[in-house]
């Protein structure tokens, strides 16, 4: 009688591949492309980050006008989270952060004026551990009259690993300084996976056609090889 070899089953957790939306041949890692988006329950806005291209509760954040600041102030802190990691997961590369900012204004006078800073972070639920930041250019609304807008990317090496425990979350916290010395501007941010436009009553900041509401970011995973 012919001797039966046995045969090995791999374990559920053996198939398991990980997706990734491309590749950095030059930093060795998978790259993941997360849009960022909020929404709103009971009238508490949370912010969040995915890879489905989910509808944000709101199209744009807008610091009203109405306001001065004599330079540049702090006027939004968003926190985007990520589901927690289920698995232990290590990021290293380059991040790369796109968003589109902007401003209307009724007049041509006054020093107007809005910029970003991302920062990658790590949130176990209790505690925030900061990764990198970057800060984008600032973009001018001193000029003219009517809406201004455009997209501004950074890149944010994340030059040693960083690991993810499972349970632990992947943030990324906007933070939006704002400038102007008059109260007639009207300043603010896009995060619409949609890529939707707002449609306000006059006088409020909206992104221009030519410009996406999509806020994005690639993301480095590192690859196990």
């Amino acid at each position: 009688m012919a001797e039966t070899l046995p045969i090995n089953f791999p374990l559920e957790t053996e198939n398991v591949i990980a997706s990734y939306s491309a590749t950095d041949l030059a930093d060795g890692t998978g790259v993941i492309v997360f849009k960022g988006y909020n929404s709103n329950e009971e009238g508490t806005d949370d912010y969040h980050l995915s890879e489905q291209t989910i509808s944000s509760n709101d199209v744009i954040s807008r610091d009203l006008a109405g306001s001065t600041y004599s330079d540049y102030t702090l006027r939004m802190d968003h926190d985007y989270d990520l589901t927690p990691f289920n698995t232990a997961r290590t990021i290293e590369g380059t991040a790369k952060i796109s968003i589109t900012v902007g401003g209307y204004s009724s007049s041509t006078t006054g020093d107007k004026q809005i910029y970003y800073i991302a920062k990658l972070r790590k949130w176990d639920g209790s505690t925030e551990t900061e990764i990198a930041n970057a800060q984008s250019e600032n973009m001018p609304h001193n000029s003219a009259t009517g809406t201004k807008s455009k997209t501004l990317t950074v890149s944010i090496p994340i030059t040693t690993a960083v690991n993810f425990a499972a349970g632990e979350t992947f943030r990324i916290t906007i933070e939006i300084w704002i400038k102007k010395n008059t109260d007639n501007a009207d300043f603010g941010y896009g995060h619409d996976p949609d890529d939707r436009n707002d449609t306000v009553s006059t006088n409020r900041f909206i992104i221009s056609d030519a410009d996406t509401t999509v806020f994005k970011a690639h993301v480095p995973f590192k690859i196990d090889v």
